[in-house]
């Protein structure tokens, strides 16, 4: 009978029984060009690029967060709304950024696989530092919701770029350390 701790989860080694060497998944190929054969510097560098530009997108879509109160007062303090009400209107710029941010992933995963993540990557950043410096200079309500919005959907590319990027340049064994 097997021993059952053997096949728990978590105790898999993808080691070479009998040389104890890491055996590499996937499996690089003989391209210099093949990421995996990339330098361990280079490969940490870019997933560690792309966790920054996630955590950056992520930081920019709730960060208003903290300043919702002036926000309400600055961008709704004309209106005869109630405090409270000002700021349950003003939630909209973090909640609309939520929202498009997963329909993003939806129409972004599309067009990674077709064209790549490069493009993509491209795209998407300069959508997103647009929107940034429209919202920073947004002066009405609903012209900062608009590019809040907007932003949104920009943000979804990096939610689903960059655990794929990280998959990309590293081995299973590497993937974890990483993505935490």
């Amino acid at each position: 009978m097997d021993d059952p701790t053997r096949s728990a989860l978590g105790t898999v080694q993808i080691r070479n029984s009998s040389t104890n060497q890491i055996i590499l998944i996937p499996t690089p190929s003989n391209d210099p060009n093949d990421p995996l054969n990339w330098s361990k510097i280079r490969r940490y560098y870019i997933a560690i690029t792309a966790c920054v530009a996630m955590f950056l997108c992520t930081f920019l879509a709730s960060g208003p967060s903290v300043a919702l109160p002036q926000m309400a007062q600055d961008f709704l303090g004309h209106t005869t709304l109630t405090p409270p009400k000002r700021i349950a209107k003003v939630a909209y710029f973090i909640t609309t950024v939520t929202l498009m941010q997963g329909a993003g992933c939806l129409a972004w995963i599309p067009l990674i696989i077709k064209y790549g993540r490069r493009p993509v990557y491209i795209a998407a950043f300069t959508l997103y530092t647009i929107t940034a410096i429209w919202a920073a200079v947004a002066d009405s309500y609903a012209n900062h919701l608009a590019a809040r919005i907007v932003m949104g959907f920009a943000i979804g590319a990096g939610e689903c770029l960059a655990p794929v990027t990280i998959a990309d340049v590293t081995f299973l064994h590497e993937r974890g350390l990483l993505m935490a």
